[in-house]
């Protein structure tokens, strides 16, 4: 049996030390008292708009991709949504956009232009949670405390990154004409050459990670976190952000410790803030394994008509016990 990477299994150590370390400063008793507040009627809620959310951000990463006849819109939700599952069991919180650029770019003519697309999304929605977490500093008035100290990092580690892809692709853009680079010149100048649809992109992501930001304000008001809506806007988006070192699994445990960290200034109990972050991390697996599900059903349905036309498995067997072999 083929044993997990030694990576894995560090991160894996990472999340349960970090939970580890919570759950001795919150008592595992007052975790439950706050989660069980929340009424089955806005857990389920919460699913449904994560599901909505995703599905719009599914459909900004194709946007990115430009048009193309080969990326059917039952192939990129399927491959977002595989994407998320992928995500639960993958360092940090961007590993499953390799796994979604790995089921389109199977079916895809453009294989730079699906990766150019991932990395885009990646960078555009980090951008957003940077704008919102700029907003939330400014409007609570924490730009001297640790929020705005992390955001100014995010920030700059940002625009440095920004400058870097830039000079990258001026240098390869005067030597690369052909191969692999050429193409991916070639994808990024297409890329570029659509502001509108980049700023429709940053648009949708603005609008989807500000959906998010009130989905876990509603349910930490459920579980009894007492602070304002701009007291959400600058912890959430930089727990997210800090949630995308790869240094846990799926971001668990990290996400959680971050958001009491930036919550803390605010007042925000502490026991509150992790039972609405343990709940948002039930949002999320459920959310992608429900979205997967219903993405894929397509897929089992095809799968059922071809057993149904060459007598199906049970068919098969019985012919099996009929004659005596294998037919």
């Amino acid at each position: 049996m083929r044993t997990p990477p030694r990576s894995w299994l560090i991160r894996l150590l990472v999340s349960a030390a970090v939970l580890a370390v919570l759950f001795a400063f919150v008592p595992v008793r007052e975790l439950w008292k706050a989660m069980r507040q929340v009424s089955p009627i806005v857990w389920l809620a919460a699913v449904l708009l994560f599901l909505a959310g995703h599905g719009a951000s599914a459909f900004k990463w194709r946007l990115l991709m430009g048009p193309r006849d080969d990326v059917p819109a039952s192939l990129w939700l399927r491959a977002h949504f595989a994407g998320l599952v992928a995500n639960l069991c993958l360092p940090g919180v961007a590993g499953g956009d390799v796994v979604r650029a790995a089921w389109v770019m199977r079916g895809s003519g453009s294989r730079e232009a699906v990766a150019l697309a991932s990395l885009a999304d990646r960078a555009i929605d980090s951008m957003a949670l940077v704008g919102l977490a700029i907003i939330g500093v400014s409007w609570s008035g924490q730009l001297g405390g640790p929020g705005g100290r992390v955001l100014t990092i995010a920030t700059a580690v940002l625009v440095a990154a920004g400058i870097a892809v830039m000079a990258g692709y001026a240098v390869a853009a005067r030597r690369a004409r052909a191969g692999v680079l050429g193409r991916s010149i070639d994808a990024m100048r297409l890329l570029l050459s659509r502001p509108g649809v980049l700023f429709a992109a940053l648009a949708l992501s603005i609008a989807v990670q500000t959906s998010f930001v009130a989905t876990n304000a509603w349910l930490g008001r459920e579980v009894g976190v007492e602070v304002g809506l701009a007291a959400w806007l600058v912890g959430w988006p930089l727990a997210k952000l800090t949630a995308l070192m790869s240094i846990s699994l799926a971001g668990i445990g990290v996400r959680e410790a971050a958001l009491v960290v930036f919550m803390k200034p605010f007042g925000a109990d502490a026991a509150s803030v992790v039972a609405a972050g343990l709940l948002w991390e039930a949002v999320l697996a459920t959310g992608g394994v429900v979205g997967w599900m219903l993405t894929h059903v397509q897929d089992c349905r095809s799968w059922r008509r071809a057993c149904g036309s060459c007598g199906g498995v049970p068919a098969r067997h019985a012919r099996i016990r009929r004659h005596g072999h294998r037919t």
